[in-house]
């Protein structure tokens, strides 16, 4: 009995012995097979990680457009001209009805022209030149007569032997006055250019290009066409 016991300890400490070789070899085993999945695994995470992980695209910036040079443009038509200036040397009545006849031959009416002058106002109604002094003795009865009181019988220069009824800066005031004594009955009271006027400009505009073309061509000496602006009233 006493040497049975005796071994049971042995067996035990023997057991214990076995036992922490055999755990000792296992945790070795484990550590070298931690070892080799680890120095794996980064291989296939970073497999993994180049797979999944956003690609980096290179950006190019598109080509810069060219700007395309400039196209010459070609001229405009040259239009025929709409205004006419023209410059009239002693605008005298004789001309200036010549002037008329003119405008009216060309379509140039119904205030298509006007006129400007050296001298300010530039336009007068007035009864022509009567040579006679008895002829003129009866227009001045006549004009009396006919209820007009401001009148003035022109006694030197070149409009002597004429009656004055009046000065007037426009050409449509002048016509109403002239129309006002034809009413009367002064059918001889004419309005035109004042005979102290040296120099006129005719400015004319049409939208039809032709009837400037025309007067153009039936100008007389005295009237030249000039710069438009001289038609121009001055400031």
């Amino acid at each position: 009995m006493s040497g049975t016991g005796s071994r049971r300890p042995w067996r035990l400490t023997l057991y214990l012995l076995a036992l922490n070789l055999l755990l000792l070899a296992a945790g070795s085993a484990w550590q070298r097979l931690s070892a080799t999945r680890d120095a794996v695994l980064p291989e296939r995470h970073a497999e993994r990680i180049g797979l999944w992980s956003p690609q980096v695209v290179a950006t190019v910036a598109p080509p810069v457009a060219q700007a395309a040079p400039p196209v010459a443009q070609a001229a405009p038509p040259v239009r025929p001209a709409t205004a006419l200036c023209l410059e009239i040397v002693r605008p005298g009545q004789a001309r200036y009805r010549e002037m008329a006849a003119l405008l009216e031959a060309a379509g140039l009416v119904a205030g298509a022209c006007s006129y400007r002058f050296d001298r300010s106002p530039g336009w007068w109604v007035f009864w022509p030149p009567e040579a006679d002094a008895a002829r003129r003795a009866e227009v001045r009865q006549a004009i009396e007569a006919a209820g007009v009181v401001n009148f003035l019988a022109v006694e030197q220069g070149p409009a002597t032997g004429a009656f004055l009824f009046g000065l007037h800066a426009g050409e449509a005031q002048a016509v109403r006055q002239r129309d006002t004594l034809r009413r009367k009955g002064l059918e001889q009271a004419e309005y035109g250019p004042r005979p102290v006027v040296t120099t006129a400009w005719l400015g004319c505009a049409a939208a039809d290009a032709a009837r400037l073309a025309d007067l153009r061509a039936r100008l007389p000496g005295w009237a030249r066409p000039v710069d438009e602006a001289l038609c121009q009233a001055p400031d």
